[in-house]
């Protein structure tokens, strides 16, 4: 898939991952963009997971591990100038807002039909969806390692019933502590953050599947469907089988 000055790959993984990981590199400036599932993002300086709630944003010639939790993933690896300046702007790994994720992913829908996508057009889009600012930057580096350490685990094991004990010892403190230093970094609490990471793979999931969606949200980490429902109109304003019925969605609602 491509525009004019911008090439776009979708890349689908079987989740197998080596006997012995191995190190990987870009050689070019890329985004790494995921449309359904997640896998496990390593490099120098950070450990965390890559999922449709946050992209990778890779250098020229950067050097990275990556590892699957369970299943594939399907993703689109972008190139182009406009993936360099973004890039150039911010961290490795980014939180990628519900709006931004069904940005990117109808631009790839349009340029895999075959669509007419003008250049500027393709990277305008890029740039209003990704160019996000980390609000990480404007507190305590002992803070972020304490949110994202917990941050980690709530994104790795979506599905799972995390106690919020369980959750401070990942990050070595204090229930209260932990509870504090969360919403600080992040924004939201983190009941709040396992929600929307359980919604956004959710969506992925009705957008890029064809699995009933009782499954879906059992998969999700939802207690059943009609939880998952509730959910889902509360945040997107419509229902699971109304957003998979209309495929495309208005992200103005977002």
């Amino acid at each position: 898939m491509a525009a004019d000055g911008l090439q776009l790959r979708r890349v689908v993984c079987d989740g197998v991952d080596g006997v012995k990981p191995m190190d990987e590199g870009a050689d070019a400036a890329r985004i790494i963009f995921v449309l359904r599932g997640r896998f496990i993002f390593q490099d120098a300086s950070c450990r965390a997971v890559a999922s449709p709630a946050a992209g990778v944003f890779l250098r020229e010639r950067h050097t990275y591990r990556i590892g699957h939790i369970d299943g594939g993933d399907l993703c689109v690896a972008m190139q182009g100038d406009v993936c360099g300046a973004l890039i150039d702007e911010g961290p490795v790994l980014r939180r990628v807002p519900a709006a931004s994720y069904l940005r990117v992913r109808n631009l790839v829908t349009c340029l895999a039909r075959g669509d007419a996508v003008g250049r500027l057009a393709a990277e305008e889009t890029l740039a209003t969806a990704l160019a996000i600012s980390d609000s990480r930057d404007r507190v305590h580096r002992r803070d972020v390692s304490i949110a994202e350490a917990i941050a980690y685990r709530l994104e790795r094991d979506v599905d799972a019933r995390q106690g919020l004990g369980a959750l401070a010892r990942t990050a070595g403190v204090s229930v209260f502590h932990a509870c504090r230093v969360f919403k600080r970094v992040m924004g939201v609490g983190m009941h709040r953050y396992q929600q929307e990471i359980r919604l956004r793979h959710a969506l992925a999931c009705l957008l890029e599947t064809d699995r009933p969606i009782a499954q879906i949200a059992v998969e999700c980490g939802f207690a059943n469907q009609g939880h998952f429902t509730n959910l889902c109109r509360r945040r997107f304003g419509s229902t699971p089988a109304r957003i998979r019925a209309k495929g495309r969605w208005n992200v103005s609602a977002l």
